[in-house]
């Protein structure tokens, strides 16, 4: 029984010192996670296809597309002989 509890202490030890190791690696490789080409000295192309989409800096008028309202909308009728170019 206490040959057994010897052996997980050393091996608890152990994983403790292998945890920390592991640790200090993690605090030290996490900034490079949120890396691109717009906030690093890396070239564009290492960003690879995850490109932002583009938005668009146009505010929308609220207003319908068309004509004004009130006129009345004319358009060109057909006609049966149509002018040649000269």
């Amino acid at each position: 029984m206490r040959g057994d509890n010897a052996r997980l202490v050393a091996e608890n030890t152990v994983l403790r010192e292998e945890n920390a190791v592991l640790r200090a690696e993690n605090t030290e490789l996490r900034p490079r996670l949120g890396l691109n080409a717009k906030n690093s000295s890396k070239p564009p192309s290492s960003d690879g296809l995850d490109k932002p989409s583009q938005t668009s800096m146009r505010t929308r008028t609220g207003r319908k597309p068309g004509k004004q309202p009130g006129t009345s909308g004319t358009t060109l009728s057909q006609v049966a002989v149509p002018p040649t170019a000269a």
